[in-house]
């Protein structure tokens, strides 16, 4: 497994993610964990970014829409 960079950060006040996955189209966040607070936010990325602990190994998405993009490429088929 290559390295990944999970990273938390707040999406909206009292609102921490982190993304699982990235928009083949425009390159945003996609598939959120979301968390109440930055420490158990922080801490979760922290666990899958160290890839030891079989439970938090997961792979990042690379193969997502973003809804933004999916309204747009909807939009455009003809």
């Amino acid at each position: 497994m290559e390295d990944l960079d999970f990273r938390a950060y707040e999406l909206e006040e009292g609102r921490w993610v982190i993304p699982q996955g990235v928009c083949y189209m425009c390159g945003c966040d996609t598939d959120f964990i979301e968390f109440d607070d930055e420490f158990d936010a922080t801490t979760t990325a922290f666990l899958l970014n160290e890839n030891e602990n079989e439970e938090y190994m997961i792979e990042m998405d690379m193969y997502n829409l973003c809804p933004s993009c999916r309204e747009h490429f909807i939009k455009c088929k003809p």
